[in-house]
């Protein structure tokens, strides 16, 4: 991967939790969706802090009336993009240069993550830093300063593909058109929603949402404010779906297994107190106790595979293949496998 660019990433929950970490954020982890219903948003848990949405990127485009020739004429979807000076404590960053929209649309939840309703989540020393340091400027500074930063460039390159490999890619595909994929974000900020897309001018907002604070009788209203988002990507599906079919949808929430461990400690913390707990109480804790247990065992064997594929997108392969080769060619293997293939391919008869 190139030491002085930004290489494509995957759009993967487990490179998106992992980078989260390598920033140096804590209690949050990223986690995909395969719906948008109601249920689908209920299992990532209580606290949903932002969606981040990969879709291929080509111009928006809507039929309007059909010209002299009966033509569909085609024009641009008008977006409805706010100023970022009518909301100054969203952070908004303009994507500046190539393949950063990953790592821009997770920096435009994790950076807005404290003026989430609710969160204990701590974005770490260097998100800090640049959030404070980056308050005054405009979006382009804003995407200038992520762009020029040494340590977030590094946490997304590290997941970037083997060097070698994709300079091949590359040259191979030069010549042809490449699809384009974007990523977008969507975030709750004071009772509104917004899709934050560095390639727009400013913020789009797309709804408001009731907060617990407006209604106190609601609990669950503050995590539900995704619902103001769903429409929107529902649209920019259903706009894209006679091309396209490959879209992804990934949700940044609070960490699973940190909750679970609080919620256990509390738990065993009132099955101690035998005098202040009821029997029916304490049967109700220690049922809870063995379900966390289970929840628990679960999240931790979704980590370490998260962990596993991490390390296999990282190694580079290429010394192995290079081996193979040359072990599969000093047995005289490597002829009879190539004209093998090509027979299957080509339908030549072998040399």
């Amino acid at each position: 991967m190139s030491l002085e660019g930004w290489c494509t990433i995957e759009s993967d929950p487990g490179v998106f939790t992992e980078m989260i970490q390598n920033m140096g954020v804590s209690g949050v982890e990223v986690d995909e969706l395969y719906g948008l219903d109601d249920d689908d948003f209920g299992a990532l848990g209580d606290a949903v802090f932002g969606l981040i949405f990969l879709f291929k990127w080509v111009p928006r485009m809507v039929p309007v009336a059909a010209d002299r020739d009966g033509k569909q004429e085609q024009q641009q979807q008008p977006r409805q993009l706010i100023s970022f000076d009518m909301v100054p404590d969203l952070f908004f960053a303009n994507q500046v240069i190539n393949n950063a929209c990953a790592t821009q649309a997770l920096l435009s939840i994790l950076l807005n993550l404290d003026t989430a309703h609710g969160t204990d989540v701590s974005i770490g020393e260097e998100l800090t830093r640049l959030k404070q340091f980056t308050a005054g400027f405009d979006p382009q500074l804003k995407g200038l300063a992520i762009s020029n930063s040494e340590k977030i460039r590094a946490v997304h390159n590290e997941f970037g593909p083997n060097q070698q490999l994709d300079a091949e890619k590359q040259e191979k595909s030069a010549d042809a058109e490449e699809d384009i994929y974007h990523f977008v974000s969507y975030v709750p900020h004071r009772g509104a929603v917004y899709e934050l897309d560095g390639l727009q001018e400013g913020p789009i907002l797309l709804g408001s949402y009731v907060t617990d604070h407006e209604s106190p009788a609601s609990t669950s209203s503050q995590q539900k404010w995704w619902r103001v988002a769903v429409p929107a990507i529902q649209r920019r599906i259903y706009d894209y779906s006679a091309n396209e079919i490959r879209f992804n949808l990934m949700a940044v929430v609070a960490d699973r297994e940190k909750k679970l461990l609080e919620e256990r400690d509390a738990l065993n913390r009132q099955v101690a107190q035998a005098d202040s707990t009821s029997d029916e109480d304490r049967q109700a804790a220690t049922a809870r106790l063995v379900e966390i247990e289970h929840q628990l065992a679960r999240e931790r064997a979704r980590h370490a595979n998260y962990a596993t594929e991490n390390a296999r997108r990282k190694h580079n392969y290429v010394p192995f293949m290079l081996e193979m080769l040359k072990l599969l060619a000093s047995k005289g293997a490597l002829h009879e496998m190539f004209e093998r293939e090509r027979m299957t391919r080509f339908g030549d008869e072998p040399e």
